[in-house]
């Protein structure tokens, strides 16, 4: 079936864009974004993912303000257009490509709504090329892409109108696209290996950022996968260019965080760029204490219900609030969080969040199951 893409020189395979050259049930094509407070007053976050293969076009977004998430969600039958990214009173656009983007809510029975911007203030960086297998069986294979940014705009709750100011909510932007493990209806069965640590840290400086990620496979002990950035920021999003002339590789990074073993969560430490071998090069970043932690099961990672390319229907929306208090640190649903956390590096402050997700055991902090 053609799209309006396949106007343009961008085909890869002899199929039309919308038509995916594989039939695994896991092909995807999906945005996350996420803003934050450098006070931590509030965090809010956005997915929205396209699932060809499963006819599934869903989206969500959260604000968490006050220890309480509040979540917007809406899934529809794929569109015709896959440029057409509205669902529902939400709607994802793409107003200057890794440029500027907004999303928009609408009123409607949950009592949210938004009209946020996002100006980008970093090239975009591709990530190395993530491929996972299990018991030979390829279940990951993605491409990733990055950027930094800043959001203007604002967002309600039940009347009750917040403003979003770009100087002081700094956030990323990121664009995946490959196969990636979905799960079931539970929303437990999502994880691409059984153990395992994943971290990632965009980390805004002003004028630099670091981007960093890591996955290791703790059963093992191996690094499956491990890059870090250092790149220029920009003050205006027309300045930005689209590849980075000025990006520092470093292939190897190490952590020695601390982390609570009640809740598994990273509660400080730091991390080193640069090889172990090599200490006299090897730059330190101190990670302070979290000003807020966020979950991204409210925008449907592992979620119950809203689970990442689960089908609802031709078009379906829902809504829930729950408490950070009641959060289950046991179950894999809520073992990917971020945290919002002030960082230091040569004596230069900034602002970021840890990603993280650690499963099963991790005998380095001391998390035995």
């Amino acid at each position: 079936m053609l799209s309006i893409l396949d106007d343009f020189c961008v085909h890869q395979t002899a199929n039309p864009i919308r038509q995916p050259a594989t039939d695994n049930e896991n092909v995807y094509d999906r945005y996350f974004a996420n803003g934050f407070h450098q006070a931590g007053d509030f965090y809010f976050a956005i997915a929205l993912g396209r699932y060809p293969n499963r006819r599934v076009m869903d989206a969500a977004i959260t604000f968490l303000v006050d220890g309480i998430h509040h979540s917007f969600f809406a899934s529809r039958e794929d569109p015709n257009e896959p440029t057409n990214m509205q669902l529902g009173e939400f709607e994802l656009r793409i107003d200057n490509p890794m440029r500027v983007m907004t999303v928009s809510l609408a009123p409607n029975e949950s009592g949210l709504s938004c009209h946020l911007r996002w100006r980008a203030r970093s090239a975009p960086f591709e990530e190395q090329r993530q491929t996972i297998t299990t018991n030979d069986e390829v279940t990951n294979e993605s491409t990733r892409l990055t950027q930094f940014g800043c959001w203007e705009g604002w967002f309600e709750i039940d009347g009750v109108r917040t403003a979003v100011n770009p100087d002081v909510c700094p956030g990323i932007k990121d664009r995946s696209w490959g196969l990636r493990k979905l799960g079931d209806s539970s929303g437990e069965n999502f994880k691409a290996t059984p153990q395992l640590f994943w971290n990632w840290l965009p980390l805004n400086f002003g004028s630099f950022c670091v981007h960093s990620l890591r996955l290791e496979d703790t059963s093992s002990g191996n690094t499956l996968n491990e890059e870090s950035m250092i790149a220029p920021m920009y003050e205006d999003e027309l300045d930005v260019p689209i590849l980075e002339p000025g990006i520092e590789h470093i292939d190897n990074w190490s952590h020695e965080y601390e982390v609570d073993t009640n809740t598994r969560r990273i509660v400080g430490g730091a991390i080193y760029l640069g090889n172990q071998s090599d200490p006299d090069t090897r730059r330190k970043i101190e990670i302070g204490r979290p000003m807020l932690t966020a979950w991204t099961m409210a925008v449907g990672y592992g979620h119950p219900e809203w689970n990442h390319g689960s089908w609802h229907g031709e078009l379906a929306t829902g809504h829930e609030r729950w408490s950070v208090d009641d959060v289950d640190s046991s179950s894999e649903k809520f073992s990917i969080m971020h945290q919002i956390v002030e960082v230091t590096l040569d004596g230069q402050k900034g602002f970021g969040f840890v990603e993280q997700c650690i499963i099963g055991p991790y005998p380095k902090y001391n998390l035995d199951t």
